[in-house]
Order: structure tokens, then sequence, then C-alpha cells
């Protein structure tokens, strides 16, 4: 048996910038859709496992997350639906969307690449770098589509649950971060859902995966919020003692930016796991971290 035959891979990636990103609001379980540069970024966030066939996806059930999938699902080998004929696509009209402008409207530090994402072959500046030849955005009055949660929640391969959600944010959820913080100082983290109710609801959905994968599920995708990801990799690493792959450290696990991929190793047999990437969007032409932590 070949370490191939036992290990589950599993990616996790971040949904597609929001406005409320932009303008630090605490969405929190709010249910907002992406704006037109989430759709670019989760455009090519498709393109990335266009040539990967994924055998079980697991989302939120927030419109952004399931927005997100959805330029997944159109990439994938085959059909969008096999439920359906043909394939349904995104919105065509264009406009050439460009890191120096993702930089003016988002909160974000570009680096140098290094570490997870040194497969990269070159890394341009953020005034440099276009989406490479991405052209496909989504106008405005499109956004809040029944059908792209339709054609999500038809899919086969597909589960929606909000154990994938944002963390409840209790009373501060909705404001902007510099109000919460001066209404009720930095302990405003402290409201709503507790690290460990997170935790444990995400940790459902990961146990589940790991028994699917006896019935021959090799790759999962799971797209969930940025302070899942935070919280519930933290987790993962101190709490149950996955490992960190070689060249990263307990400081990486932070909030990633909008659409990074995390990849996740999990030895189905012998229970241990190993944290192999976080954070990396090589797919967006460079490194890019989230420079104001304080947001989940």
């Amino acid at each position: 048996m070949t370490i191939k035959d036992h290990r589950l891979r599993i990616f996790i990636v971040r949904h597609g910038q929001t406005d409320h990103n932009v303008q630090k609001i605490l969405q929190g379980q709010l249910d907002t859709p992406m704006n037109s540069t989430g759709y670019s970024q989760s455009k090519l966030l498709g393109q990335r496992f266009s040539n990967l066939t994924i055998d079980k996806f697991v989302t939120s059930d927030l419109e952004r997350c399931q927005e997100t999938l959805r330029c997944i699902l159109e990439q994938q080998p085959g059909d969008l639906n096999t439920n359906s004929g043909a394939t349904p696509t995104l919105d065509s009209s264009t406009s050439s969307t460009t890191l120096s402008n993702l930089s003016n409207s988002s909160n974000l530090v570009v680096k140098n690449t290094t570490g997870p994402c040194a497969e990269q072959d070159s890394v341009k500046t953020a005034s440099q770098q276009e989406f490479s030849n991405h052209e496909n955005s989504i106008p405005e009055s499109n956004k809040k589509n029944t059908f792209t949660l339709q054609l999500v929640s038809s899919h086969p391969k597909v589960k929606i649950t909000p154990n994938l959600r944002e963390r409840n944010m209790g009373i501060v959820q909705g404001m902007y971060l510099k109000d919460a913080l001066a209404q009720y100082g930095p302990n405003f983290r402290n409201y709503g859902e507790s690290e460990s109710e997170l935790c444990t609801r995400v940790w459902i959905e990961f146990q589940q995966l790991i028994a699917a994968s006896d019935d021959g599920i090799e790759y999962a995708l799971m797209c969930t919020h940025g302070g899942v990801i935070t919280r519930f990799f933290n987790y993962l690493h101190e709490t149950l003692g996955f490992k960190l792959e070689e060249g990263m450290s307990k400081d990486d696990l932070k909030v990633p930016f909008n659409t990074s991929v995390l990849i996740v190793d999990i030895d189905r047999y012998h229970g241990e796991g190993m944290i192999r990437k976080f954070g990396c969007t090589k797919h967006l032409g460079g490194e890019f971290q989230v420079e104001d932590q304080l947001l989940r």
C-alpha cells in the first residue's frame, strides 16, 4: 500500500473579497456577497484547480462562500452540474483587473514569495502584476444570484453547511472595526461565539471527510472564512498535534488573504495530520497577506 492509498488531502480556501472586507466591517455571519474583485480572485482560484478532480466539496452556507465555490466548480474537469445539460457560465462582461487596483481597494501586504509558496516562478509588485489574462468580472446587479446558489446546492459533490460559517461575533457583528474598538475596547473580539464552539463544529466536518475517505475520496475542498481558518488551524496544530510543513511556524497561522489556499494531509489510518501549505496566493500572481488581523 502506498502513502497515497491512505492519505486524504483537504484543500481549504477562503472566500473571495467582499465590500465589507474592504470597508473593515466585522461581517461575521452576515450574508454578504462578493464584490467584483472577489469574483476575479475566485475565477483565478478556479483555474488553479482546473486540472485536479476534487472528489468532495464542503462549503459554508453563506453566499460569499457559495459564490466562490461556483467559480471553482465551473472549471472542474467535466460539467459544472451533472444533473443539468449545458454548463452555465458566469457573466462574461469584461474588464481588466490589476493588482494595483486590488492594492488600492483591499487590506493587504505584498511580500516576496518564500516558504509554502516558493514553487512560484516569480513575483511582481502590486503595481506591475496583472491578474493572469483574467478579464471576467460580474456586474453589481448580478451579485445576489439565487441561480448561483441553486447550482451549487444541486451539485452532487457539494455539501452546504452552517458548520463552516464565520464566527458569530455577537453584538459587534456588522460594526466597523474602528467603532467596535472605540465602544468596547480591544476585548471586542470576546463577544459572540467562543473559539471552542467554533472549532467543535468545524471539526465535525473534518471527521466526516475522514470517514468518507474510506469510500474512495482522495481530494476534498472546503470553502470557509478567515476567522474560521485562523482559529481552526491553530486548534489543529496546538490541540490536535497536527505537524507543520518544514519551513512553517505557528506565526504563519493567521488570517489568510481572500481566496488563499491551505492544504492539510491526513493519514486516515493513523490519525496523523500535516499542515502542508497555509495562505498560498500564487494564483493571484504574488504572495498577499491581510494587514489588519483584528477583523476576525
